[in-house]
């Protein structure tokens, strides 16, 4: 722990919509609509929505898995829940969790669901099957949720209204160090380093330098592959550096871990992050084996990394050691500081509500949240707390400046 003034800022996903995120609620809505026809698939292991434009190779590539997932996807819609309205695809993730686990460690147990799967597939196929619809649901999640923000600089005021809150992170970090730990997958707080405010300010704990991850970027013209060459991937080192820090409590939808796999002791697995342009399964580890260099690729291509799941969640903090880092820094953090900022979170990660009131719990540390609608959940939160209205956009700067700085 050291002396100096810190002040947390805690983010929701009400953080991003002002600035065109897709909320719960539109997420849900496409993922319960998902036909067959609208995947599109190919032979790395990549799933995407097509948006009414299908691949080329679309009837040949992923059939079964395509497949599959959609049928498991009606069965829960037809079996498990009672509307469109009560589809939440982080419980359809706890279900296909549920489901896996089952197959694989009580088969005798589980209910007969061979209609689930294609005619033509093996009953042992069944476990491989599930587990490709749970990488499934990840990846359409991450393409709803993953933007290209250009690296341009973002002069004078901000285009979407964030100018408020962005006055009030520089202002904090002239006294103190600036802690934001974020819920959301989306890449949105970490494109607004790219403006006046924040420039030069913001560290995540992942560096480039001395990183033996490398990914592949291929420059085509049009369908025609000209050339491709490799670059060098940051990793998490757990170094902050500046004064606003972030802190990814769920992960990101840019993050993966290498090697992808729970056979690897914790030791030999970094989260790395892969720029846009990137390619998830060209991704390969400098190695040194006496004298001689070589890259170590992992086969089968990696899956993003964050949190979903209702229940799911809740479990899986200590899943990866970024993960548990992530939340073993929100606790210190919450030590040091005086105050949390609660922006666009509707409180619904138990682990993350435990932890603030646990912090919080004296009274001398306060919360502040700032969302368009308090909410319901507010008053079971054992803590000193003061509520502003009107959403990142438009609450009163003033008036969180003054309680947090006097």
């Amino acid at each position: 722990m050291d002396d100096v003034e810190h002040i947390c800022f805690l983010l929701g996903a009400g953080f991003s919509v002002p600035a065109g995120y897709p909320p719960a609620k539109k997420i849900n809505e496409t993922l319960f609509r998902l036909r067959e026809e609208d995947m599109s698939a190919y032979n790395n292991g990549v799933y995407r929505i097509n948006d009414g434009n299908p691949g080329p190779n679309d009837r040949f590539t992923k059939v079964p898995e395509k497949r599959c997932y959609v049928r498991i996807l009606e069965h829960y819609k037809t079996s498990c829940i009672q509307s469109s309205a009560a589809f939440n695809y982080e419980s359809f993730y706890d279900w296909l969790e549920q489901l896996n686990e089952t197959l694989v460690e009580r088969p005798s147990q589980c209910p007969q669901q061979h209609h689930l799967f294609p005619v033509d597939c093996e009953k042992d196929d069944y476990p491989s099957l599930v587990r490709e619809a749970i990488s499934i649901l990840q990846q359409l999640v991450r393409q709803m949720l993953h933007r290209h923000h250009p690296e341009v600089h973002l002069c004078g005021p901000h285009p979407q209204g964030y100018d408020g809150i962005l006055e009030v992170f520089q202002r904090g970090a002239k006294r103190a160090v600036v802690d934001v730990h974020s819920l959301n997958h989306d890449l949105f707080f970490e494109s607004l380093r790219h403006t006046d405010r924040l420039q030069g300010l913001v560290t995540d704990g992942f560096e480039e330098l001395g990183s033996p991850y490398y990914g592949e970027v291929v420059v085509s013209d049009g369908e025609v592959q000209r050339s491709t060459y490799l670059v060098r991937l940051s990793r998490f080192t757990g170094r902050y550096l500046n004064k606003i820090r972030l802190y990814k409590l769920h992960g990101s939808v840019d993050q993966y871990v290498f090697p992808d796999s729970d056979d690897y002791p914790d030791s030999d697995r970094e989260t790395i992050k892969l720029p846009w342009g990137v390619f998830s399964d060209r991704v390969r580890r400098e190695v040194v084996k006496g004298d001689v260099h070589a890259y170590e690729m992992f086969d089968g291509g990696l899956v993003p990394r964050f949190l979903t799941g209702v229940e799911s969640k809740q479990r899986r903090y200590s899943s990866t050691p970024y993960l548990q880092t992530m939340l073993d820094r929100f606790r210190a953090n919450l030590r040091q500081s005086k105050h949390l900022v609660v922006i666009g979170y509707g409180f619904a990660d138990e682990v993350i509500n435990q932890t603030i009131c646990q912090e919080l719990r004296n009274g001398e540390k306060r919360m502040l949240v700032i969302d368009i609608r308090k909410p319901d959940t507010l008053s079971s939160m054992s803590c000193p707390c003061d509520y502003f209205e009107g959403g990142v956009v438009e609450f009163d700067k003033q008036a969180v400046l003054r309680q947090l700085l006097g």
